[in-house]
């Protein structure tokens, strides 16, 4: 008697979970943009700095240093599902933890819990991508993944208007929220586990840890344009995280706009990610000059802060209330 041969996964599967992942993905990236529509709410109520309020985002990149290749080898290690549940665990109980308790210390440790599951979590969801979709249509999930998953940061950065009246019960309230997206992200990664479990049994399906040995010492034979691009990510962070956790208490103050009006524009930052993102993707891939676009890329930010700190009334000129 012959066993059947096993197929592939078909495309509708393939698709949803994509979907689930990336539901997970979102839920992340809401938890991390949390902060920043809660900064006046954190001085006013909490007594908390701006070197306070800095510290809550600034502590969760602090693990990652390291932690992003740690979190690759566990993924190694134990597989996807394992390891992705692990990380969806600390990224629920961190959240969960920030909204506890309005001390600093407490917040801050539960901002660290979130930072060592983030991370790695994005890991093992772009590693589940490339093992449903390889051969596949790659590129296009890895953008419609990010393209989901930054829904998350532009909800957050406008829960202001949509959770208005949380916002007015104080400010543990919208932190309440992230805690929601933390279980959902726990959720999905569970449904995934389950789905993936299901499929190795009925189709083929590529095997987990098929990865190139780790060696050191190969860190050192990169190409210098490696390392320039490395060093353009480093400074282009150095210039927007910081200032995206600011970035709604910096429109109220300096351009005397509302809450909710902050949040919509620091959001601006991320549908145009969204939206543009995959445009110069396919741009690059047709023409090439990748170096070029970086530039000009970089070049853009200089205006754009110039205009934000000096040139602009944004009230009047967008027509928000004040």
């Amino acid at each position: 008697m012959t066993l059947p041969i096993k197929t592939t996964p078909p495309a509708w599967l393939r698709w949803l979970v994509l979907f689930i992942v990336s539901i997970a993905m979102m839920g992340n990236y809401y938890i991390y943009d949390s902060i920043s529509p809660l900064a006046d709410l954190l001085k006013q109520q909490l007594g908390f700095s701006d070197t306070a309020i800095g510290t809550l985002n600034a502590i969760y990149s602090l693990p990652n240093v390291i932690m992003v290749l740690i979190g690759g080898i566990i993924i190694d290690r134990i597989g996807i599902r394992k390891a992705g549940f692990i990380f969806a665990f600390l990224i629920m109980a961190g959240a969960l933890l920030t909204s506890l308790s309005g001390k600093l210390a407490v917040m801050a440790t539960g901002r660290l819990i979130f930072g060592l599951g983030a991370e790695s979590m994005i890991v093992a969801i772009t590693t589940s991508i490339a093992r449903w979709f390889r051969g596949k249509e790659f590129a296009l999930a890895f953008g419609l993944n990010l393209t989901i998953a930054r829904l998350g940061s532009f909800m957050a950065l406008n829960s202001p208007s949509w959770a208005r009246e949380l916002y007015q019960m104080g400010w543990q309230y919208p932190l309440i929220i992230s805690a929601v997206a933390g279980t959902m992200a726990l959720l999905c990664i569970t449904l995934y586990s389950m789905v993936d479990y299901w499929a190795e049994k009925h189709y083929q399906m590529p095997k987990e840890g098929n990865t190139d040995k780790i060696e050191i010492k190969k860190v050192f034979l990169f190409p210098v344009s490696f390392w320039f691009i490395s060093l353009l990510c480093v400074v282009f962070y150095s210039a927007m995280f910081p200032f995206q956790t600011f970035a709604v208490k910096f429109f109220q103050h300096v351009h005397h706009t509302t809450r909710d009006a902050g949040g919509l524009l620091s959001s601006l930052l991320t549908l145009s990610a969204m939206i543009f993102t995959p445009i110069f993707g396919a741009l690059s891939d047709k023409v090439g000059r990748r170096a070029t676009l970086m530039f000009l890329g970089s070049l853009l930010i200089i205006p754009v802060y110039l205009l934000m700190g000096y040139g602009v009334n944004l009230s009047g000129w967008l027509h928000l209330p004040a």
